[in-house]
């Protein structure tokens, strides 16, 4: 039996015609030799790769992670025993001295709160930085205590102490009693004498903290000329604000006097006060 081969469409196939027996060694070796030839030859197909297992996504190692989170995740509590969720509670400080505060999920924050809470904060830093900054308001009560000399018209110059007792009713106007009392004095006749004299104007005082401020009143005066009467006194001067705490008063006073020639005793009046 002669032996031969052949291929076949999908594999290789063996057609053995040896004359041998079965039971030879030649039949056994041309039996495993068909056995090894007649094997399929087709190629073998590419094993498909194998899908990735999923992971677990990757931690850091440390450090903080913003992480973004629906309403219902949350309102959910946590899951994995043990686990705690940490809120940070209002009126918690970062470092960088910025203040947290806790939003309720679903909650939206428009772009006019939060225009308006800038304003907001800008206008209070501006008050506060303006009243810092702002000079002090002037004192309501106005004191002031000194001296100088009453200069008469005809008559001789005495000294006097003088004062001021004033309330400020505004920013433009308040109101002054300004007593003085004269050392000296002279009779009808001109001849000069120890007897003193009062003088109490009431004035109207106009811008009482400027640098210059101008008055104008109605008082009496006592004892002028040595006469022992009291007579109306019109005063008018100005207020000259030397330092925070001294003024200088210069003014004229004319005071009616019935028992006179003229009718009238005209004075000025130079004194320099302190002021509180």
């Amino acid at each position: 039996m002669a032996a031969r081969s052949r291929f076949q469409a999908g594999g290789w196939s063996s057609i053995l015609t040896m004359p041998v027996r079965p039971t030879t060694p030649a039949a056994l070796a041309a039996a495993c030799l068909s056995a090894l030839i007649g094997l399929p030859g087709r190629a073998q197909e590419p094993l498909a790769p194998a899908a990735p297992s999923p992971q677990a996504p990757q931690q850091p190692a440390s450090g903080l992670v913003w992480e973004l989170v629906t309403p219902e995740q949350a309102a959910a509590p946590a899951s994995a025993p043990g686990e705690q969720q940490q809120l940070l509670q209002p009126g918690d400080q970062a470092s960088a001295g910025l203040q947290w505060e806790r939003v309720q999920p679903g909650e939206d924050v428009s772009p006019t709160d939060v225009a308006e809470e800038i304003k907001a904060t800008e206008s209070a830093r501006a008050s506060a930085i303006a009243a810092a900054t702002a000079p002090p308001a002037p004192p309501t009560w106005i004191i002031g205590v000194g001296g100088g000399a009453r200069i008469g018209v005809g008559e001789p110059t005495y000294g006097m102490v003088y004062g001021r007792v004033g309330y400020t009713l505004s920013e433009d106007l308040a109101i002054s009693l300004r007593p003085g009392y004269v050392f000296g004095n002279s009779d009808q006749l001109g001849e000069a004498n120890n007897e003193g004299a009062l003088q109490l104007p009431l004035t109207l005082d106009f811008a009482p903290h400027s640098t210059i401020s101008p008055y104008i009143g109605l008082g009496i005066a006592t004892n002028t000329d040595s006469n022992g009467s009291t007579d109306l006194l019109l005063s008018a001067g100005i207020d000259i604000k030397v330092t925070r705490n001294i003024s200088l008063a210069a003014g004229v006073n004319v005071i009616s006097q019935s028992d006179d020639q003229d009718n009238r005793d005209v004075e000025g009046i130079t004194v320099l006060y302190l002021r509180f």
